[in-house]
């Protein structure tokens, strides 16, 4: 498999995080309205949608847009303390291993995510990310983008590759189905837990794990 770039996803792709959103949504919860997320809230409501939309579920026709970027920068504050209150925080297993074999291979690599600026910086510091990765080059939600297909193409552009040999790493059917949209047609997919079957019928969808060094011995295999 001829590959000349990668595009990463990070939430629940590079980094498993999602428990940390969930805590942070629910300590919003309580202190805007004095009560927990349903996990039917959860599923519905807050997966996959951005936090402004979020918000409004939570409570529906209170805020103005304004209030809701407000709490929208509050919640990702409740999640970056989150993380300072863990003992330690890691990239996915492997993840380095990937990247020097990236580099190696002299393959340029980039981020495309739907984190805000602050949380891309603390990643930086967190995992430095720097070393791999220029910051300029990772795409982030600046608020100027309507979905994740203008921000892979626009991380696309920063690598200076192909889409037909481009390899695009994501964690949901959203991801995935922005990233067929934009016409990206070699997809890895990651999950924490049980693969999801659903991806079964993409079949730009190449492989699965919930690890990077089994996708790095893929890759490998496929590059012989």
């Amino acid at each position: 498999m001829k590959l000349t770039g990668a595009i990463f996803d990070f939430n629940g792709t590079l980094f498993f995080d999602s428990d940390y959103h969930n805590q942070a949504w629910n300590r919003l919860s309580y202190e805007i309205r004095n009560q927990p997320i349903t996990i039917e809230e959860m599923n519905s409501g807050f997966h996959g949608v951005p936090n402004v939309e979020a918000i409004e579920n939570l409570i529906p026709n209170k805020y103005t847009m304004e209030q809701k970027q407000e709490l929208s920068q509050l919640k990702e504050k409740i999640y970056r303390d989150i993380c300072h209150e863990q003992p330690s925080l890691s990239l996915v297993e492997g993840a380095t291993q990937l990247f020097d074999w990236f580099v190696k291979k002299e393959i340029p690599f980039t981020i495309a995510s739907a984190s805000i600026i602050e949380n891309i910086e603390f990643f930086c510091d967190v995992f430095n990310l720097t070393h791999w990765i220029k910051k300029e080059d990772i795409i982030y939600d600046d608020g100027t983008y309507a979905d994740k297909v203008e921000m892979f193409n626009d991380a696309l552009k920063n690598i200076h590759t192909d889409k037909d040999h481009c390899l695009i790493f994501e964690d949901s059917e959203s991801g995935v189905k922005n990233a067929i949209k934009a016409g990206f047609k070699k997809i890895i997919v990651l999950h924490y837990k049980d693969y999801n079957p659903i991806f079964s019928q993409y079949p730009e969808v190449l492989y699965h794990a919930n690890n990077f060094i089994d996708i790095l011995n893929f890759l490998q295999k496929e590059d012989k």
